[in-house]
């Protein structure tokens, strides 16, 4: 993802289809309205003059898990490092539900110090990214990265209460990676939570069960926060319609696609006639009597939602007393254009007959029958009591194959934790290592940026050796230039002094010759 700037950023507009803003106004809490952000204004992540009365959030993370009212635990995060909850990728959403979850599954309080372990958070702006810690992976690190999942984005309507306690204003800044907890530190809260139950993989957390159990639902109150200008009215005795638990309030699943009553497409959708609109169909729940009832319609152009817990219960209650209001099947005699009296007299007639045609038994036919009455009996209970030996041994070899696969399954696991601790020790290398490449990088990095000013003074050095040797030739040349003169002049000397030296016999020879003629 490119980087932007956030102080020139606009949210692009929502692509988010009808269906699919249908889908997220059945999982979300009953006190809150859905709209699409053409119906509000334009309302996105960029503009939004009434940040306390919307909030804009993603298709994608609702079917990851988000809810409203938001968690204990995602308020804490979005206080915790002040972003909204829409700046959270769907994926971060998905590791988030999926932990509160898991907590629940093991009958724990999730808590933001615990969370902060396994998880680092951070990224560019505008939106952030939850990372597992390589040595406490809780969950697996690969998600679906779902196409333009930033632009199919809706708008919640706060009550005039806002229950949310939490500004919906952006963070217009980018968010530095907060650092992995100490490695001791995380093997001890993985090893806590694996050894408490066991680790639940968050694609396996597919229960209704537990989201009801982790308050991801608005509380049980009997009268809804009103919106502005809009009556509360009491809670209508009539039971809602019933969707199934497993595709209305899972993660990753889509409810049935169908219209629920008192919501209409200009609820969702600008720009359209009321009359032209398809007209809304309600959703009856027929039961083994006939009768059907359908869920109240929603007050004043907004959508409130009936109360999730009571859709559960009730569906259940339904779906039993209509098991147990089965009828069994009998066989009847068919009677056409007949009374009751008058089948009641035939019936009676053709008794009589009977009677009157079977000829009288005597003593010793009927002991036989008697006998043989006894001797079936006693055979049918040795057959019974064969089939009876035979579904034991049947029972008993079913219940080898399953000790033999639990002990192959224990087995596997044994191996996978093994694997796993493997993998877990290997990431640890490979993060050693990769670290290990960094800082090798940046010694290389140096030492090349010193290998090159090494390079250019010793360019420098040669251009300067190069002048001073054109310098020092020249001067051994002067030099030699010098020494040819002093040799001449040598040579002019040596010549010198030995005519000087003929002279000095010259003379001493005339003075000899002058003293010579001086005595006589």
């Amino acid at each position: 993802m490119a980087p932007v700037d956030p102080a020139t950023w606009t949210h692009e507009s929502s692509i988010i289809k009808e269906d699919e803003l249908r889908e997220v106004a059945v999982l979300q809490g009953k006190s809150f309205r859905v709209h699409h952000p053409d119906a509000v204004g334009g309302i996105s992540l960029s503009h939004n003059p009434n940040p306390q009365k919307y909030m804009v959030m993603h298709y994608h993370s609702v079917e990851n898990g988000f809810r409203l009212p938001l968690h204990g635990l995602l308020h804490d995060i979005c206080r915790h490092f002040g972003f909204a909850p829409g700046q959270l990728t769907a994926n971060a959403h998905k590791y988030v539900a999926s932990y509160i979850l898991g907590c629940c599954a093991l009958d724990r309080t999730p808590t933001l110090d615990e969370f902060l372990i396994f998880f680092s958070t951070g990224g560019p702006f505008p939106y952030y990214n939850l990372f597992p810690h390589p040595h406490a992976l809780i969950f697996e690190r690969v998600e679906f990265k779902h196409d333009k999942w930033s632009h199919r984005y809706f708008v919640v309507e706060f009550p005039v209460h806002n229950p949310l306690d939490l500004s919906s204003v952006v963070l217009r800044s980018s968010i530095s990676r907060t650092k992995f907890a100490a490695v001791p530190l995380a093997e001890a809260a993985y090893y806590a939570l694996r050894e408490e139950r066991g680790l639940i993989p968050h694609h396996s957390l597919q229960d209704a069960r537990l989201y009801k159990k982790a308050d991801l639902y608005y509380p049980l109150d009997p009268d809804p926060i009103p919106f502005e200008g809009v009556y509360s009215p009491k809670r209508s005795k009539a039971p809602p319609v019933v969707e199934s638990n497993q595709s209305r309030s899972l993660p990753g699943t889509r409810p049935k696609k169908r219209p629920r009553e008192g919501v209409t497409d200009d609820d969702f959708f600008p720009k359209k006639n009321k009359y032209e609109g398809t007209p809304t169909l309600p959703s009856p729940l027929t039961t083994s009597s006939g009768t059907q009832s359908t869920a109240p319609a929603a007050a004043s152009g907004g959508m409130e939602l009936p109360n999730p817990d009571n859709l559960d219960r009730e569906g259940d209650e339904l779906l039993d007393q209509s098991a147990l209001k089965r009828p069994t099947l009998q066989p009847q005699l068919e009677v056409i254009n007949t009374s009751p009296l008058g089948a009641t007299i035939s019936q009676g007639i053709e008794e009589e007959a009977d009677r009157q045609k079977e000829p009288e038994t005597s003593p010793a036919r009927e002991k036989e029958v008697e006998v043989q009455k006894e001797l079936d009996a006693s055979s049918t209970m040795e057959k019974e009591a064969e089939e009876q030996k035979a579904e034991r041994s049947k029972v008993k070899s079913l219940q080898e194959q399953i000790t033999t696969y639990q002990r192959g399954t224990q087995d596997l696991e044994a191996q996978f934790d093994r694997l796993r601790a493997q993998i877990s020790i290997l990431e640890s290398r490979v993060s050693a290592s990769e670290d290990k490449v960094g800082s090798l990088k940046t010694e290389l990095v140096e030492r090349e940026s010193r290998i090159s000013e090494l390079e250019s003074s010793l360019h420098d050095a040669k251009q300067e050796g190069s002048h001073l040797n054109n310098l020092v030739i020249k001067h051994i040349e002067a030099k030699r230039l010098i020494l040819g003169k002093l040799e001449k002049e040598r040579q002019t000397a040596r010549e010198l002094r030995s005519r000087m030296g003929e002279l000095e016999k010259t003379i001493a020879a005339h003075q000899g010759e002058v003293a010579a003629l001086t005595t006589i």
